[in-house]
Formats: C-alpha cells, sequence, structure tokens
C-alpha cells in the first residue's frame, strides 16, 4: 500500500507531501493545479523513464519519494529477497532523483540500485491504469502466476514442490558444470604434462647421468677411494656398457683410455677399432 509520496522541483511543484489512506482516496482540482503531475511522480517513482525537463526552473534537481507498507505483503518481500533487499518494520521507501545535467540515483530503502531494480521492486507494489500506462496484466511474465492462483490447495501444494524441485535441477546442473569445468583443467593438465615428458625423453638426458657419475668417480679417486671404484663397475656407472647398438644389435663394449680412467663405448662391428688417446 502507498502511504506516503514527497515530491520536491518537480514542474511546477516546490515541495509537497501527499499522505493516502487505506481505501479510496481521490484527489480533486482544477485544470493545471497539477493532478498529473503527482500521477508523474508516481512513475518516476516506480522507474520509468525519466526527462530533465521535468525539474523545476532554477532548481538543480527533482526529488520524488514514495513510501510502502509492505507488512504481510507476500510478492513484495519474496521480490526484496530476491535481489538481497528488506524492509525496515515493514516500511519501504522508494526515491528517485533527476539531476540538471540528466543523470538519475535510485533508491530502494536506503540503498542506490540500477533502475531495473527498481522496477522490479516496483512491479510488486503498485499498479497504474491509465491511458497509455503500463498494466501487470499484459506482462506476460505474471500469467502463470494469475493461472496458479485461481488452483485450490492441492495445486498450490503442487506448485510448491515444483519450485522446489526446479530450484534443486538448477543447484545440480550448476554442480555438474562445475565438474565438468574440473574434467576439462583435468585433461589440459594431463595432455601439459604428456608434452613435457616427451620433451625430457627427446633431451637424452642418460649422457648428463654419465657425465655426472664420471665426475663423482674421479672426486673419490682424488680423495684416495680409487681402490674402492674398480674398473669393472664404470659400464653399470655409465649405463651403456653391455647395451645392443642401435644399428646392428651387437653389444656395446667399454674400453678404458689413460690414467685417469676415461671410458670409450664402441661397438666391435660397426667401429672395430675405436679410437685410442
Amino acid at each position: 500500500m502507498l502511504v506516503e509520496l514527497s515530491i520536491r522541483n518537480l514542474a511546477i511543484i516546490d515541495a509537497v507531501t501527499i499522505g493516502f489512506a487505506p481505501g479510496l482516496n481521490v484527489m480533486t482540482g482544477e485544470t493545471g493545479a497539477g493532478k498529473s503531475i503527482v500521477v508523474d511522480a508516481v512513475n518516476l517513482a516506480l522507474g520509468e523513464r525519466a526527462d530533465r525537463e521535468m525539474i523545476q526552473a532554477g532548481a538543480e534537481k527533482a526529488r520524488v519519494e514514495a513510501l510502502f507498507d509492505v507488512t504481510g505483503h507476500a510478492a513484495a518481500l519474496e521480490a526484496l529477497e530476491a535481489l538481497g533487499l528488506e524492509a525496515e518494520d515493514g516500511l519501504l521507501p522508494l526515491a528517485r532523483e533527476i539531476s540538471a545535467s540528466g543523470r538519475t540515483l535510485c533508491r530502494v530503502g536506503g540503498s542506490v540500485v540500477p533502475q531495473t531494480t527498481l522496477r522490479q521492486v516496483a512491479e510488486a507494489l503498485l499498479d497504474m491504469h491509465g491511458q497509455h500506462e503500463h498494466q501487470s496484466l499484459l506482462d506476460v511474465r505474471r500469467h502463470l502466476a494469475y493461472l496458479d492462483a485461481y488452483g485450490n490447495a492441492e495445486h498450490a501444494a503442487q506448485v510448491v514442490g515444483t519450485r522446489a524441485a526446479y530450484r534443486a535441477w538448477r543447484e545440480a546442473a550448476r554442480e555438474l558444470a562445475k565438474l565438468r569445468e574440473r574434467l576439462r583443467e583435468r585433461d589440459a593438465r594431463l595432455d601439459l604434462l604428456r608434452f613435457q615428458l616427451g620433451e625430457l625423453d627427446g633431451a637424452q638426458l642418460r649422457d648428463l647421468y654419465a657425465y655426472a657419475a664420471e665426475s663423482l668417480r674421479l672426486n673419490l679417486r682424488g680423495r684416495g677411494f680409487g681402490r674402492r671404484f674398480p674398473d669393472h663397475a664404470a659400464p653399470a656407472v655409465h649405463g651403456r656398457g653391455g647395451k645392443p647398438c642401435p644399428r646392428c644389435g651387437t653389444p656395446i663394449q667399454v674400453r678404458r683410455q689413460g690414467s685417469l680412467a676415461r671410458y670409450t663405448y664402441f661397438c666391435p662391428s660397426c667401429q672395430p677399432d675405436p679410437p685410442r688417446t
């Protein structure tokens, strides 16, 4: 229910506050008294299009505020809850400011909101009937609610159950979307790991292992551990002795070179006389 309407600097109105009582309220007056301006003010409070030409001459801005009593108004309270808003002590103010620059400011319950949010709240509070005005009976989105309103108690219970099932389905759909996104991320991660593993395999890092083992052997020998590192252990450390030749399949042999115990790996079939140093 509309309880009070306050208008400031709108057209020919400087400042006025109008109170409304339960039931039928009638406003009368001669032509030009400002009755249509009151209707325009209500439309502004409901989120309709604003024009800076409506601001009173010489004023910087116009302001309209409509105060509603939403106590026991299920549709209005449900709309507020869906938008994250609330009424205080059952009263809900809708305010609209129009500046001379053309900017508008909308408030619901003291909170600044977009114009679309103001309209959504207003649709559950007030209906304007008149020429060229919107009527909720023509709003296709409300037709199903009108039809359900004519149902009996059994139908109302089915509506509640259907609404609950739909919300559960929406929640399950969101969870399914999250799981599918995780699967896509997992597959992308596996592809990356496979690619990196292939790069490592192609780098032939075994030669680096052999170099590290040789460095360790020389280090131990320099510290007096040469006798504990026999020559026949070199093939196992280097990891290549005894393996088949990639050309002919003959086992690779190892030959020691010099006093520093360097080793040459060769295939006796492909290279019967390896270089000596």
